[in-house]
């Protein structure tokens, strides 16, 4: 497999978790996201706006991905080598993922998972160059039609479009199929569901645990955590 190739595929696969997380966080927990804080401040504005009681539990959600964004950033700028960042990014989020579905669907169950996908996140940062996103869907749809538009109206930068849309229909693929596995898992399994999350993401740090992206950034985040 080329390196392009396993990069999108490893994006992919990624964003499907996120996709598995943030539908199951949705329908399970009360209209709550796990991969998607915007969501959570939108529902946290709009219930403190019109004088409603806000749900512990996503008001808490918010800062919990901040303080574990930034744990695991700190971690990771002061280990040496990629792919012992990988293996401890990837692992964090899967103990995380499996202690989300072990404690039943409530607020644990919330916030573990915020937490797992926090950890995603900044291995996405840290690893990946540009850093991708497997939450905010927004921007990939909006690339992916850019590129779109560029491939069939122009040919000067058919090269660099057709590269753009290779990594963002991977991240859209892989989300889209993971609200929509994470759905009917939802209403066949209930709480159970969240083992889906949990087991594809055991399997997808054994298939990277000796593979890394070829696209660290970590070594730039490690020299500015150092200049600070």
């Amino acid at each position: 497999m080329t390196p392009s190739a396993h990069r999108r595929l490893a994006i992919g696969v990624l964003s499907l978790i996120a996709g598995l997380a943030d539908c199951l966080g949705w329908t399970l927990l009360h209209g709550s996201f796990t991969a998607h804080i915007t969501g959570n401040l939108v529902v946290v504005a709009a219930d403190a706006a019109r004088g409603r009681s806000v749900p512990a539990a996503t008001l808490l959600a918010i800062p919990a991905f901040i303080l574990v964004t930034a744990a695991a950033t700190l971690l990771s700028v002061r280990v040496r080598g990629e792919l012992t960042v990988q293996r401890r990014l990837l692992s964090g989020q899967t103990v995380l993922l499996i202690a989300a579905a072990a404690s039943g669907s409530g607020t644990a169950t919330l916030l573990t998972a915020v937490c797992a996908m926090a950890v995603q996140n900044v291995l996405l940062h840290l690893l990946f160059s540009p850093a991708p996103s497997t939450a905010v869907m927004t921007g990939n749809v909006v690339a992916a039609t850019i590129a779109v538009v560029r491939l069939a109206a122009t040919r000067d930068d058919r090269p660099a479009a057709a590269a753009a849309f290779g990594n963002a229909w991977p991240l859209l693929a892989g989300f889209t199929i993971g609200c929509v596995a994470a759905g009917i898992a939802a209403t066949a399994l209930a709480g159970r569901a969240w083992l889906l999350p949990a087991a594809v993401s055991l399997a997808t740090t054994a298939w990277l645990w000796n593979r890394t992206t070829n696209n660290s950034t970590i070594e730039g985040a490690r020299h500015a955590a150092d200049q600070h």
